[in-house]
């Protein structure tokens, strides 16, 4: 005999508890079957769920939070919800949590964590080439930057360079030039180049006078910087000339030769002005040959002041352009004359004095006070200083004697008044000089 058919369960798949039947199982008629039941109990399925470990640049928009699970869902069992992380932005490391993944209740979900890690965002700083001119203040120092910083982020410090002044190029350095510890800075340097600030020379104009020795030329500066002056310079510049001292005119005055790290030389000409001496001439109104004693004027032309240099027999004039002379013996007198533009020269002349006695004794004397002949008058007599004169009557006596006659005989003897008439007189004029005779009468106011 054997069993036919076979035990059957309640329905169902769920997790839960089924009573098992006796479902078509039997006997033959010879039998008679008593059943005890039992159960057939549906337990959860586990399903292991592992988060995939992420990352991203700060500032960008989170990953999807992605996983694995494994064994496989039975049918068509889905997962609901989604995992999240721990909030957060900034560069760190965030887990990543279950959230609100899930499965129905037939399953046991086991959560395998992982982390969401925010990484520094790389930022290119590229700095911009600078220049200025020597002597000007330092230009802003910039840059520019790629990608863009997020919103809310700035920079802080700034760049520097290298220090110094003078013509060169300077590193610019990202000296203090910071963003905070989400960025990683990358640093493009570049060169602060300065260059050579114009210094303009100018050749100082100059005048001189025809002949004269070239003056010391000059020159004038526009533009030094920074507290420089002339010794600032390498090397001074100078100034040249094709000038011929001695032909007037101007000259063109040209600087050059200016040496300076730290400038660039413009030179501008200046104008050498070289003006001609007067042309002196001298001329004497009683020629170049006087007799002694005699008076001469002496007229200087050609300029605009004059000067004579002492000489003896001057009497008037020695600052003017006419000198009254009266020389003892042959003299040469010198002009020293200036022209309207301050250039002065020199000349000469020579007054022969001829010794030919041109001494004219006056024969009349009238002593009554009139200033007329009041005494008795030789001219020309001082020019022999060694001469001796006497005075005789009729009877050949001495009426009065005096060396070194000086024109004051006024007709007197002893302090008395010598009677009217003629008497003789006789002028020795110095050894082996002219002697002179002749005859003065004495007139009286009666």
């Amino acid at each position: 005999d054997t069993f036919t058919g076979s035990l059957s369960r309640l329905p169902g798949e769920n997790v839960g508890t089924y009573a098992i039947n006796q479902g078509t199982l039997a006997l033959n008629g010879n039998y008679t079957l008593t059943y005890v039941g039992a159960d057939l109990t549906i337990g959860t399925k586990t399903v292991t769920v592992t988060a995939a470990a992420k990352s991203k640049t700060y500032g960008d928009a989170d990953p999807a939070l992605t996983y694995t699970f494994a064994p496989a869902l039975v049918g068509t069992d889905t997962f609901t919800g989604s995992l999240n992380r721990l909030p957060g932005e900034n560069v760190g490391t965030y887990a990543i949590n279950q959230g609100t993944l899930a499965l129905n209740g037939n399953y046991t979900l086991t959560y395998i964590g992982a982390d969401l890690t925010i990484g520094a965002k790389t930022v290119t700083v590229t700095a911009a080439a600078k220049s200025k001119t020597y002597g000007d203040a330092d230009p802003a120092l910039t840059y520019t930057f790629a990608p863009a910083l997020q919103t809310g982020d700035s920079f802080s410090g700034s760049l520097t360079r290298l220090p110094g002044e003078n013509v060169g190029t300077y590193a610019i350095n990202k000296g203090t030039l910071s963003l905070n510890g989400n960025y990683t800075l990358t640093y493009i340097g570049a060169n602060l180049s300065i260059t050579k600030s114009v210094l303009t020379v100018m050749a100082s104009n100059a005048v001189m006078c025809q002949s004269d020795g070239f003056p010391t030329f000059g020159v004038t500066y526009t533009g030094f910087k920074a507290g420089d002056t002339e010794s600032s310079l390498s090397t001074k510049p100078v100034v040249s000339t094709t000038a011929n001292r001695n032909t007037a005119g101007n000259y063109v005055l040209v600087p050059s030769g200016g040496l300076s790290n730290n400038y660039s030389f413009v030179y501008v000409n200046g104008t050498l002005t070289i003006n001609a001496v007067p042309s002196v001439s001298i001329v004497s109104n009683k020629g170049a040959e006087i007799s002694k004693g005699e008076t001469a004027v002496l007229t200087a032309s050609g300029g605009t002041t004059y000067s004579w240099f002492s000489a003896s027999g001057m009497i008037s004039g020695q600052n003017m352009a006419s000198l009254t002379v009266r020389p003892a013996q042959t003299t040469t007198y010198t002009v020293q004359v200036t022209n309207a533009s301050g250039c002065n020269s020199s000349a000469s002349i020579t007054i022969k004095v001829t010794e030919d006695y041109k001494l004219v004794a006056n024969n009349i004397l009238t002593p009554d006070g009139d200033g007329i002949n009041d005494t008795w008058i030789v001219q020309n007599i001082d020019m022999y200083p060694n001469n001796e004169v006497r005075i005789f009557d009729r009877n050949g006596r001495e009426m009065y004697s005096k060396k070194t006659y000086d024109n004051s005989w006024n007709g007197t003897i002893g302090g008395n008044n010598l009677a009217e008439g003629t008497y003789y007189y006789i002028i020795t004029y110095g050894p082996n000089k002219l002697v002179q005779k002749g005859f003065i009468t004495i007139i009286r106011n009666r």
